[in-house]
């Protein structure tokens, strides 16, 4: 059990991948797995668990803006939603897709890295598989027809980059991929902040204290970005 409340913590906590669409997920994943536990082994502690998980996090299963990020993300769309769920999640997304305009983009690049592949994790195991793939729709040029040709689409292996497929699929379904840049880029914590102020401060030492504050933006920069600097 401690296995996977610090997987999950890790997840949502990352820096340098799309944590926002997690937080509906991961919580649904701890309320299954703490589900399981609790034939075997009902106890005081689970029950505690099961009620902090339902306390602290449920909260953000009803929050719109996870709502879209889970949606919006390749990984996971609708697999998370129960039955009744699934209406009213797409509700959501073609309310706030409607209000999206459409303009003409850039060609995208329709070569993507490869990403390596990561063990299977049974945090998400109460998610059904994806389902197969569907005949698309010749064009997305209605929301309807948007959202059908991106829901026709397999869902991408969980260890794959959510942004790498709307990379590709960018002039396809254009009103999705300017949703899923605004709502995937939506940091699920602020642990990402708080080590960037920890970097900082061990950057900023007292015996450093007439760093000039350029010089000081320029390490930052460096030390954040540098393997894009390479």
């Amino acid at each position: 059990m401690y296995y996977t409340f610090d997987k999950a913590t890790v997840l949502v906590q990352g820096e340098k991948t799309v944590t926002a669409s997690l937080p509906i997920p991961v919580t649904l994943g701890l309320k299954h797995q703490l589900k399981l536990i609790s034939v075997d082994y009902n106890c005081k502690m689970i029950k505690s668990l099961k009620s902090s998980v339902e306390e602290r996090l449920f909260q953000f299963v009803e929050d719109e803006a996870y709502i879209l990020a889970s949606f919006l993300d390749p990984r996971f769309k609708t697999r998370w939603c129960e039955t009744e769920q699934i209406d009213q999640c797409l509700a959501v997304v073609k309310d706030k897709l409607s209000q999206v305009p459409t303009s003409s983009e850039p060609p995208c690049d329709q070569n993507s890295p490869p990403c390596k592949r990561a063990k299977n994790d049974d945090l998400f195991s109460f998610m059904p598989a994806p389902s197969v793939e569907r005949k698309r729709n010749p064009s997305g040029i209605s929301v309807s027809s948007e959202m059908d040709d991106y829901l026709s689409d397999n869902c991408i292996d969980i260890s794959k980059d959510p942004l790498l497929y709307w990379h590709s699929n960018c002039q396809r379904l254009p009103r999705l991929a300017k949703l899923a840049v605004q709502y995937l880029a939506i940091p699920a914590t602020s642990a990402p902040v708080e080590r960037l102020f920890s970097t900082a401060g061990k950057t900023f030492r007292p015996e450093r204290c007439r760093l000039a504050d350029g010089t000081f933006e320029k390490l930052m920069m460096v030390k954040c970005n540098g393997k894009m600097l390479k």
